[in-house]
């Protein structure tokens, strides 16, 4: 919330204050940048509102339980957008120090104004990625996050969408005012290909954000010592030591709960008895159903059957049977 009153209260452009490699007046520049969106122009203040959304959104998850699976299926993503935002802020300040290009003399003209730019845009970027990052750490659960995280496809169309969200917004903005809101999007148009140029710029830029995305959803599951997400594809291990193919419907402390294509469950599998649904093995496995053994589950014994304690080498008849427990009167009388 912070970020966002600062993003909004920075100072204002001013013409003829400094200028760009070509002489450009670049106050009045942002100044007809600004002239239809005003600083929703910038991807800092797109990602800071996304933030808010997400973070209060979390809030509301916490406190009434309600919006639960969207808040901790958002999280991979909105650290993920955090991340690149702040990095590609970084990489422009690290610039500004190192190399004093001219587009510097933004942050000079308002320093020599008394003004603390410099602060003010570490103080407003930070939050980027501080935020979501200690929301992950500190805030949600382990094993919710892993049951909610997204599937490496949504994740990706996540990355995708927002991209070309952005995309249309710069051009949309262009047509309006005839300003790019960064510098080389002017290089880009002096390449020569027109509309298709901004879109392969675009389409190019998707594949750095969709791998951090997919960098956070990694991350996510190892915390959660988790490798699979609920609803991935594998193969567990039976007691018969055979694997047959499931999904995984859950997840928490004592291991996976797989749902088997067979239609049985199983609770608590170890993560040792679980792998991924190979390629070959997840488009043979029709072909192979009808020849592939059955999967042989022990039954336990059913009230009244006669049994034998192995253990005991004692006889009796079955009494009870309840949770796994079975309750046994020996042919002595005793239970």
């Amino acid at each position: 919330a912070c970020a966002n009153y600062m993003q909004h209260h920075l100072p204002q452009p001013v013409p003829r204050a400094w200028y760009d490699e070509t002489g450009r007046d670049m106050g009045q520049h942002e100044i007809e940048l600004r002239a239809y969106l005003g600083v929703w122009v910038y991807l800092t203040a797109q990602i800071l509102l996304v933030l808010l959304v997400y973070h209060t959104l979390s809030v509301v998850a916490a406190t009434t339980g309600n919006y639960e699976a969207q808040a901790h299926a958002a999280a991979p993503a909105c650290l993920g957008l955090g991340l690149v935002v702040y990095g590609l802020f970084f990489f422009f300040y690290l610039l500004m120090r190192c190399c004093n290009p001219t587009w510097r003399d933004q942050w000079t003209y308002h320093e020599s104004l008394g003004v603390p730019y410099e602060r003010w845009m570490h103080l407003m970027h930070t939050p980027l990625w501080l935020c979501p990052l200690l929301d992950v750490l500190g805030v949600k659960k382990r094993d919710v996050l892993v049951r909610h995280v997204p599937s490496p496809v949504s994740i990706l169309a996540a990355a995708g969408l927002y991209t070309g969200f952005y995309g249309a917004l710069t051009s949309l903005n262009f047509a309006w005012t005839g300003a790019y809101v960064y510098p080389w999007l002017y290089d880009i148009d002096a390449l020569g290909y027109g509309a298709f140029g901004h879109v392969a710029y675009y389409a190019a830029l998707s594949c750095p954000v969709g791998a951090v995305f997919m960098a956070c959803r990694k991350w996510i599951l190892r915390r959660g010592n988790a490798e699979f997400a609920v609803g991935a594809a594998v193969e567990a291990r039976w007691e018969d030591g055979n694997w047959y193919p499931g999904r995984v419907s859950g997840g928490g402390p004592g291991g996976y709960e797989i749902a088997f294509d067979d239609g049985h469950n199983e609770a608590n599998v170890p993560a040792a008895h679980v792998r991924s649904a190979a390629p070959a093995r997840t488009a043979k496995k029709s072909a192979k159903k009808a020849a592939t053994p059955a999967r042989v589950k022990k039954e336990l014994p059913a009230v009244g059957d006669h049994v034998a304690l192995a253990l005991d080498d004692e006889e009796g008849i079955v009494t009870k049977v309840a949770g796994g427990w079975i309750s046994v009167k020996l042919d002595d009388g005793t239970v």
